[in-house]
C-alpha cells in the first residue's frame, strides 16, 4: 500500500476529524436511524412517482419486509414489495385503479432506442416524475460543492417525446461532464424512464455521479437492450 514506484488504482485520502454531519448520519449509527432514512428515501420517491399512492396503500409489515429483504439480502423478499413501487402510471389516465397498471410490454432482442423512443405517449406507461440525485464532483477539488443536485425530471417532454438522459443532464447540470450510473455510462439517449425502472437503487432513486472528464476512467455500455 505505501509503495511508491507503482501505479494504484485508487488514491485514497482518509480523514479523521471533521466529519460531514449535514451529508452522513454521525456515528455510532443505529439500525433504526438506517431504516428511517431508508423509508423516508422511499416514500419521497413514490410521491415523485405516483403521488403516495401505493407507500400509502402498504401496511406497516409491507414496509418491514421491504426493509428487512434488504438488510438480508433476500432478493425475493425484497422485490416482492419493491415491484409495486415500480409500476408506471398509464399516460392520459390519472384515475385509473392500481390494479390496472402494468410496465410496458418489453420486446426481446432489441435495442432499447428503438424499442422506446418509438412508443407513442398514449401507449407509454410512466411515472409522474423521476426521482434523480446527481452528485458533482468538481474539477477543483477545494471547492468540491456538498450535498446533492435534485430537480424535478418528467418521463416526458413537452412534445410528448420520452425523456432522455441528455435530457435531465441538461436539467440538472449544464457543464461538460461525464455521468455514471451504478459505476458505468449509458448512451445519453437512453429514456430515464427505463434508467428509473432498471437501474434505480433499492430507495428507488435514480443515484448520478458527474466527474469532469479529465478525471474519468470509463466503462461504457453500446445499446443496451431488454433482457
Amino acid at each position: 500500500m505505501c509503495a511508491d514506484t507503482m501505479d494504484i488504482p485508487w488514491k485514497i485520502t482518509v480523514h479523521f476529524s471533521n466529519y460531514p454531519t449535514d451529508l452522513l448520519l454521525s456515528p455510532p449509527v443505529s439500525r433504526l436511524a438506517v431504516e428511517a432514512h431508508f423509508l423516508s428515501m422511499i416514500k419521497e420517491a413514490d410521491a415523485l412517482k405516483h403521488r403516495s399512492y401505493v407507500i400509502n396503500q402498504m401496511q406497516a409489515r409491507d414496509h418491514r419486509q421491504l426493509w428487512n429483504g434488504l438488510l438480508h439480502f433476500r432478493y425475493d423478499q425484497f422485490w416482492s414489495i419493491n415491484s409495486k413501487l415500480m409500476e408506471p402510471l398509464p399516460q392520459n389516465t390519472k384515475d385509473l385503479p392500481l390494479e390496472e397498471m402494468s410496465a410496458p410490454e418489453i420486446p426481446e432482442n432489441k435495442p432499447l432506442s428503438s424499442s422506446l423512443n418509438n412508443m407513442s405517449s398514449s401507449k407509454c406507461r410512466t411515472f409522474r416524475y423521476i426521482p434523480c440525485r446527481l452528485y458533482c464532483v468538481s474539477e477543483n477539488s477545494s471547492s468540491t460543492p456538498s450535498g446533492f443536485i435534485q430537480k424535478l425530471i418528467r418521463p416526458l417532454n413537452d412534445d410528448g417525446s420520452l425523456t432522455s438522459l441528455q435530457d435531465a443532464i441538461e436539467i440538472l447540470l449544464h457543464t461538460r461532464y461525464l455521468f455514471f450510473i451504478h459505476g458505468i455510462t449509458l448512451p445519453h439517449e437512453t429514456p430515464m424512464q427505463w434508467i428509473s425502472e432498471h437501474l434505480s437503487y433499492p430507495d428507488n432513486f435514480v443515484h448520478v455521479v458527474a466527474r469532469p472528464q479529465s478525471h474519468s476512467h470509463r466503462i461504457k455500455i453500446h445499446n443496451p437492450s431488454y433482457m
